[in-house]
């Protein structure tokens, strides 16, 4: 459980700050959340 939880973490970490926005992967589809606070 310990290791699935830094595990998480490292994903959260990578989906981070990519262009601005919020690269989700899921089932080979990519989907991109723009965070654009202006």
């Amino acid at each position: 459980m310990y290791l699935n939880v830094i595990d998480q973490r490292i994903q959260q970490d990578k989906r981070i700050r990519i262009c601005d926005g919020l690269v989700n992967v899921k089932d080979n589809n990519i989907q991109l959340i723009i965070d654009n606070p202006t």
